[in-house]
């Protein structure tokens, strides 16, 4: 029977392994990674709470510029652009026009797939503000009336996000505006018709 002596020296760890093995924490690099990552995530988080109205703004225009396209189909159909807007869904509504007659017979609705109106036929736009409601206006200088679509009670910062987003790109005179903003919130206009 054959039986092994193992050295005392041969089954230890080497010296820096040991030491090593006894150590608890972290090392500076370690740290550094983990810090790195958590700056990156912060940042990113930071863009998109600070870009959020911007984006707010961007998603208004895309839902007028919608409705501006509903509007236009109504248009080709009738000659004439429905002032309420729930003549986009039911045509029984569209007894006043911008020509100033009735063109309900003319309408070929829906022109939006689905929508929400109040009790005076606005647009609900609750994506802007629960007080938010869309409408065709009209401003009238030197004999000439112009046609709007218009988003009340927007906030400041989407408002203005959505008038740098529709005036992009804009030759001559812009199509949209915000108009005077109180207590935070104002109205925008998307130009529907010249006059």
């Amino acid at each position: 029977m054959k039986t092994h002596v193992i050295a005392p020296e041969t089954n230890r760890l080497p010296r820096m392994a040991r030491a090593r093995s006894q150590q608890s924490g972290f090392t500076l690099l370690e740290m550094l990674v983990v810090m790195g990552l958590a700056a990156l995530i912060a940042g990113v988080a930071a863009y998109f709470y600070f870009e959020s109205d911007g984006v707010k703004g961007q998603a208004l225009y895309t839902e007028v510029a919608q409705v501006k396209k509903a509007q236009d189909r109504a248009k080709f159909d009738a000659n004439c652009f429905p002032l309420l807007m729930e003549a986009l869904v039911d045509k029984t509504k569209g007894t006043t026009s911008t020509c100033g007659v009735d063109i309900s017979a003319a309408l070929k609705s829906p022109y939006l797939a689905s929508a929400n109106f109040d009790a005076a036929s606005a647009l609900k736009m609750p994506n802007v503000s629960t007080t938010s409601v869309m409408t065709v206006t009209s401003v009238t200088a030197s004999g000439k009336t112009d046609y709007f679509l218009s988003v009340s009670d927007v906030p400041d910062k989407i408002g203005q996000s959505f008038v740098s987003t529709c005036n992009r790109g804009a030759t001559g005179s812009t199509p949209c505006a915000q108009g005077t903003v109180t207590g935070g919130k104002g109205p925008v206009t998307l130009l529907l018709q010249k006059g």
